[in-house]
Protein backbone atom coordinates (compact mmCIF):
# COMPACT_ATOMS: atom_id res chain seq x y z
CA UNK A 1 0.00 0.00 0.00
CA UNK A 2 0.99 3.13 -0.60
CA UNK A 3 0.64 6.55 1.63
CA UNK A 4 -0.18 9.72 -0.93
CA UNK A 5 3.40 11.21 0.19
CA UNK A 6 4.73 8.38 -1.80
CA UNK A 7 5.95 6.20 1.15
CA UNK A 8 4.63 2.95 1.57
CA UNK A 9 2.85 1.38 4.92
CA UNK A 10 2.57 -2.09 5.63
CA UNK A 11 -0.75 -3.44 5.04
CA UNK A 12 -2.87 -4.04 8.13
CA UNK A 13 -4.66 -7.62 8.67
CA UNK A 14 -7.56 -8.74 11.02
CA UNK A 15 -7.33 -11.77 12.15
CA UNK A 16 -9.04 -14.31 14.32
CA UNK A 17 -6.80 -17.58 15.79
CA UNK A 18 -8.79 -20.06 17.32
CA UNK A 19 -5.30 -21.00 18.48
CA UNK A 20 -6.34 -24.46 20.53
CA UNK A 21 -10.10 -26.11 20.35
CA UNK A 22 -9.33 -27.31 23.85
CA UNK A 23 -11.81 -26.08 26.39
CA UNK A 24 -13.15 -26.72 29.91
CA UNK A 25 -16.93 -26.25 28.61
CA UNK A 26 -19.40 -28.12 25.92
CA UNK A 27 -21.58 -24.54 25.12
CA UNK A 28 -24.38 -25.93 22.74
CA UNK A 29 -24.16 -22.21 21.08
CA UNK A 30 -20.28 -22.84 20.33
CA UNK A 31 -19.06 -22.13 16.67
CA UNK A 32 -15.72 -23.58 16.34
CA UNK A 33 -16.70 -26.91 17.30
CA UNK A 34 -14.16 -27.00 20.31
CA UNK A 35 -12.90 -29.68 21.86
CA UNK A 36 -14.54 -30.37 25.56
CA UNK A 37 -12.12 -31.62 27.59
CA UNK A 38 -12.88 -33.30 31.32
CA UNK A 39 -10.96 -35.51 33.19
CA UNK A 40 -13.12 -38.98 35.26
CA UNK A 41 -10.80 -40.84 37.62
CA UNK A 42 -7.54 -41.12 35.54
CA UNK A 43 -8.78 -40.57 31.92
CA UNK A 44 -8.99 -37.06 30.14
CA UNK A 45 -12.20 -37.27 28.02
CA UNK A 46 -12.43 -35.26 24.99
CA UNK A 47 -15.20 -34.84 22.96
CA UNK A 48 -17.12 -32.49 19.90
CA UNK A 49 -20.39 -32.49 18.85
CA UNK A 50 -19.36 -34.02 15.63
CA UNK A 51 -16.81 -36.56 16.78
CA UNK A 52 -16.96 -39.86 19.00
CA UNK A 53 -15.27 -38.87 22.56
CA UNK A 54 -12.01 -39.94 22.93
CA UNK A 55 -10.04 -40.96 25.80
CA UNK A 56 -6.18 -40.63 26.99
CA UNK A 57 -4.46 -41.69 30.77
CA UNK A 58 -4.10 -38.90 32.69
CA UNK A 59 -0.69 -38.07 33.80
CA UNK A 60 -0.08 -36.65 36.62
CA UNK A 61 3.01 -34.29 37.00
CA UNK A 62 2.83 -33.31 33.28
CA UNK A 63 0.46 -30.26 33.33
CA UNK A 64 -2.93 -29.57 33.48
CA UNK A 65 -5.54 -31.95 31.71
CA UNK A 66 -5.73 -29.02 29.44
CA UNK A 67 -2.38 -28.92 28.61
CA UNK A 68 -2.26 -32.73 27.77
CA UNK A 69 -5.24 -32.60 26.08
CA UNK A 70 -3.78 -29.95 23.74
CA UNK A 71 -0.37 -32.20 23.31
CA UNK A 72 -2.07 -34.93 22.37
CA UNK A 73 -3.79 -33.19 19.68
CA UNK A 74 -0.39 -31.84 18.92
CA UNK A 75 0.87 -35.34 18.63
CA UNK A 76 -1.86 -36.39 16.27
CA UNK A 77 -1.46 -33.41 14.03
CA UNK A 78 -4.24 -31.80 14.66
CA UNK A 79 -3.39 -28.68 16.35
CA UNK A 80 -0.04 -26.40 15.67
CA UNK A 81 3.04 -26.77 18.35
CA UNK A 82 4.24 -24.01 20.73
CA UNK A 83 7.42 -23.66 17.51
CA UNK A 84 4.40 -24.11 14.90
CA UNK A 85 2.07 -21.38 16.55
CA UNK A 86 5.27 -19.06 16.62
CA UNK A 87 5.77 -19.35 13.06
CA UNK A 88 2.27 -18.03 12.34
CA UNK A 89 3.80 -14.88 13.79
CA UNK A 90 6.75 -14.90 12.34
CA UNK A 91 4.98 -15.07 9.11
CA UNK A 92 2.73 -11.94 9.98
CA UNK A 93 5.94 -9.94 9.65
CA UNK A 94 5.75 -7.05 7.83
CA UNK A 95 2.18 -6.19 7.99
CA UNK A 96 0.44 -4.56 10.92
CA UNK A 97 -1.88 -7.26 12.47
CA UNK A 98 -4.85 -7.08 14.55
CA UNK A 99 -4.95 -10.22 16.20
CA UNK A 100 -7.66 -11.63 18.39
CA UNK A 101 -6.76 -14.95 20.07
CA UNK A 102 -10.17 -16.98 20.34
CA UNK A 103 -10.60 -20.48 20.45
CA UNK A 104 -11.66 -23.64 22.84
CA UNK A 105 -9.90 -21.42 25.07
CA UNK A 106 -7.15 -20.08 24.41
CA UNK A 107 -5.92 -19.83 27.93
CA UNK A 108 -6.81 -23.26 28.81
CA UNK A 109 -3.30 -24.41 27.80
CA UNK A 110 -0.32 -23.01 30.06
CA UNK A 111 1.55 -22.66 26.22
CA UNK A 112 -0.89 -19.94 24.85
CA UNK A 113 0.25 -17.44 27.63
CA UNK A 114 3.32 -17.49 25.94
CA UNK A 115 2.12 -16.90 21.93
CA UNK A 116 0.10 -14.11 23.53
CA UNK A 117 3.25 -12.52 25.36
CA UNK A 118 5.40 -12.72 21.94
CA UNK A 119 2.50 -11.48 20.03
CA UNK A 120 2.24 -8.57 22.37
CA UNK A 121 6.18 -7.65 21.96
CA UNK A 122 6.07 -8.38 18.27
CA UNK A 123 3.16 -6.05 17.58
CA UNK A 124 1.92 -3.96 20.96
CA UNK A 125 -0.37 -5.52 23.16
CA UNK A 126 -2.87 -2.93 21.81
CA UNK A 127 -3.00 -4.90 18.57
CA UNK A 128 -4.31 -8.12 20.70
CA UNK A 129 -7.36 -9.03 21.77
CA UNK A 130 -8.27 -12.46 24.15
CA UNK A 131 -11.69 -13.80 23.01
CA UNK A 132 -11.90 -16.45 26.12
CA UNK A 133 -14.60 -18.42 28.18
CA UNK A 134 -13.49 -17.32 31.60
CA UNK A 135 -12.72 -20.64 32.39
CA UNK A 136 -7.84 -20.02 31.44
CA UNK A 137 -8.86 -16.35 33.25
CA UNK A 138 -8.67 -18.55 36.46
CA UNK A 139 -4.91 -20.20 35.76
CA UNK A 140 -3.87 -16.58 35.00
CA UNK A 141 -2.73 -13.61 37.51
CA UNK A 142 -3.97 -10.41 36.10
CA UNK A 143 -0.83 -8.45 36.58
CA UNK A 144 0.51 -11.41 34.19
CA UNK A 145 -1.83 -11.40 31.22
CA UNK A 146 -2.86 -7.56 30.97
CA UNK A 147 0.50 -6.62 29.71
CA UNK A 148 -0.24 -9.26 27.03
CA UNK A 149 -3.63 -8.19 25.83
CA UNK A 150 -5.04 -4.64 24.53
CA UNK A 151 -8.92 -5.87 24.55
CA UNK A 152 -10.67 -9.09 26.37
CA UNK A 153 -13.87 -10.09 25.59
CA UNK A 154 -15.81 -13.07 27.29
CA UNK A 155 -17.49 -15.65 25.95
CA UNK A 156 -21.64 -16.70 25.83
CA UNK A 157 -20.65 -18.77 28.92
CA UNK A 158 -19.25 -16.58 30.82
CA UNK A 159 -21.85 -14.15 30.67
CA UNK A 160 -24.49 -16.73 31.38
CA UNK A 161 -22.75 -17.98 34.01
CA UNK A 162 -22.41 -15.00 35.85
CA UNK A 163 -25.74 -13.33 34.74
CA UNK A 164 -24.40 -10.73 32.64
CA UNK A 165 -26.82 -8.96 30.05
Amino acid sequence: MVHRSGASRPRQVELIWNITLVCPHDCKECCTVAVHVTRRGGQIHLSTTLTEAEQMPYQAGKGTVFDQAMAHRQQQGLELDLAGKLRVLEHLEGVVPRIDFSGGDPLAAAQNLQVLRVAAQRFGRQQITLTATGAGLTRCIPEEIAPAIGELNLGAFFLKRHKVD
